[in-house]
């Protein structure tokens, strides 16, 4: 989780940051409390990664990480 203050808004925002240690040209994506999507690459890469790609590997991700949070089941 991550959170950045608003200095304009005097405001915080808060939300989830998930990336690939294994595929950091990948960058990482952010999504926020307010269900805001945002996916940043370093240009250093120069690396272009399909949206449906991005998707999957988030979805992976963030599924992986709510099973591991989960109680396991009786």
């Amino acid at each position: 989780m991550t959170v950045h203050p608003d200095e304009i808004a005097m405001t915080a925002i808060a939300g989830l940051a998930v990336t690939n240690p294994g595929r950091p040209e990948r960058g990482t994506v952010y999504v926020d409390d307010e269900r805001e999507l945002l996916w940043l690459v370093d240009p250093a890469y120069g690396q272009f990664v399909a949206v449906p790609e991005v998707a999957e590997t988030v979805a992976d991700v963030l599924l992986a990480t709510v099973s591991a949070a989960l109680p396991p089941l009786r």
